[in-house]
């Protein structure tokens, strides 16, 4: 199984729910096994920022793509894309998964233990999702195995 991985940073969260990466999976099958979220806050005392992993049912309007890398070199191209900058569209949110709030100065890394990971079936999207209460910029980065 390969493992990979797909980042994007420094995005503006807006005051809505606003999806910063999404995973949609090819022909296979992917695991999720990490998660990483940050925030670029100027203020101490600040609400903290909802960050959410969430089955996505609509694709939404993507601005773009995430480059996505291998995390163990083994040379096979990933099958599952990584869809970034929902600008006009949001995806609609299903299931919710996982919810973390986080300090706007700080950030967070979940790791999944092997065997419980976040599975998004074959062509199956999987969506992180940011709200805060004042726009904050957030990096946030993902990790999953296919044909798991």
């Amino acid at each position: 199984m390969a493992r990979y991985t797909a980042a994007v940073e420094g995005v503006a969260s807006g005051t809505a729910a606003k999806t910063l990466l999404q995973i949609v999976a090819g022909t296979q099958r992917c695991g999720v096994y990490g998660i990483r979220v940050s925030c670029k806050g100027t203020s101490s005392i600040a609400e903290p920022v909802r960050f959410r992993l969430v089955r996505q049912t609509t694709a939404g309007t993507s601005g773009g793509t995430a480059s996505i890398g291998s995390v163990d070199s083994s040379g096979v191209s990933a099958t599952a894309t990584a869809n970034i900058t929902f600008s006009s569209t949001e995806p609609t949110s299903g299931d919710l998964l996982f919810s973390q709030e986080v300090h706007p100065q700080t950030g967070m890394a979940e790791y999944i233990p092997l065997g419980d990971e976040i599975v998004i079936p074959a062509s199956g999207r999987l969506g992180l999702t940011v709200t805060a209460a004042a726009t904050v910029n957030c990096t946030v980065q993902l990790y999953w195995r296919e044909g798991h």
